[in-house]
C-alpha cells in the first residue's frame, strides 16, 4: 500500500549507512543556472556558502535521505596543486547543517588516474560518512580512485560514467562491478553517462556482484527528464533491486521529491 516503505532487495546496509535508499539530486548544474561560474564552483563554499546551504536544504525537505558534499571538483584543483582541505572542511560542514548522513563528493579528476589527487580530496573530505566517487569513465581510474580514497578509511561508494554501455576500456557494467567488489567497494553504481535511460540499464547491469548497487542519472540538461518520469524510472530501479537512486545534471528538489515517493510503492 501507499506510504509503506519499499525495501531493497540488494544490500539493506548502503555501504555503511543503513536505510539510505533516496540520495540527492544536482548542485552544480543548480548554481550555474543560477549565475555562478561553472569553473568556480567550490569557491562558493568560501564566498557565498548560502547558495549552496539553499540547495542542500531543498534536497533534504524533498526526501533526500543522504546529502552529497559540495566538492565535484576537488580532486581537479588537487591535481592542479591547490590545498584543498579548506574546501572540504567547508563543504562536509555545509552538509552536516540538514542532519543528515553525508557522502563526500569527489568527481573524476581532468586527467585520468590520478591517485594522489584523489587521496588528497578524500583526506579533506575525512569528515563524512562515506566516499562517493562519481562520473568516472575509465574503470581502470576508478579502481585506482577506489584504492586511494580507501586510504582514509571511510567506505567508498564507487560509480562509473558509461557510453554506449561501456567503460574507456570496453568493460560492461556486470565486468567492472566484479572489479569494484573485488576492490573493496562499499557500494558500486552508475551515474551521468548517456542519460537516464541508458545510466538506469548500466545500473542494473551490475546487480548480483556482492555489493549495493546505486543509480544517479542524469535528467538532462535544457530539456530534461520531467520529474514524474524520472520517479517513474527510479521506482522500475527499486523493483530491479537497486539499493538507492539520486540525480546527476538537471535534476532538482522535483526529481528527489519523486525519487522518495516510488520508495513507497503505487497506490493499491
Amino acid at each position: 500500500m501507499r506510504g509503506e516503505r519499499r525495501p531493497g532487495r540488494e544490500g539493506g546496509l548502503l555501504g555503511g549507512l543503513p536505510g539510505v535508499r533516496v540520495l540527492d539530486g544536482a548542485m552544480g548544474t543548480a548554481l550555474i543556472a543560477g549565475g555562478a561560474d561553472a569553473m568556480r564552483l567550490e569557491a562558493l563554499l568560501l564566498e557565498e556558502p548560502a547558495r549552496g546551504r539553499a540547495i542542500h536544504a531543498a534536497h533534504a525537505r524533498a526526501g533526500a535521505e543522504a546529502i552529497t558534499t559540495h566538492s565535484f571538483g576537488l580532486a581537479r584543483r588537487a591535481a592542479g596543486g591547490e590545498d584543498v582541505r579548506e574546501l572540504g572542511r567547508r563543504a562536509v560542514a555545509l552538509a552536516r547543517e540538514v542532519e543528515r548522513p553525508v557522502l563526500g563528493s569527489i568527481g573524476a579528476p581532468a586527467a585520468e588516474p590520478a591517485p594522489r589527487a584523489v587521496e588528497a580530496a578524500a583526506r579533506a573530505l575525512a569528515g563524512a560518512d562515506a566516499l562517493l566517487l562519481e562520473t568516472f569513465t575509465s574503470g581502470e581510474a576508478l579502481l585506482a580512485a577506489l584504492r586511494a580514497a580507501g586510504e582514509v578509511g571511510l567506505p567508498v561508494w564507487a560509480c562509473a560514467s558509461f557510453a554506449d554501455g561501456r567503460t574507456r576500456e570496453g568493460w560492461t557494467p556486470a565486468e567492472l562491478a566484479e572489479r569494484l567488489v573485488e576492490a573493496g567497494a562499499a557500494a558500486i553504481g552508475a551515474g551521468c553517462g548517456d542519460g537516464p535511460e541508458a545510466t538506469a540499464e548500466a545500473a542494473r547491469g551490475m546487480l548480483g556482484a556482492g555489493a549495493p548497487v546505486l543509480a544517479i542519472p542524469t535528467a538532462g540538461v535544457g530539456r530534461a527528464m520531467a520529474a514524474g518520469d524520472f520517479g517513474a524510472l527510479a521506482g522500475a530501479l527499486y523493483e530491479a533491486g537497486v539499493a538507492a537512486v539520486g540525480g546527476c545534471c538537471g535534476t532538482d528538489a522535483a526529481h528527489v521529491a519523486a525519487v522518495a515517493a516510488a520508495t513507497r510503492g503505487p497506490s493499491a
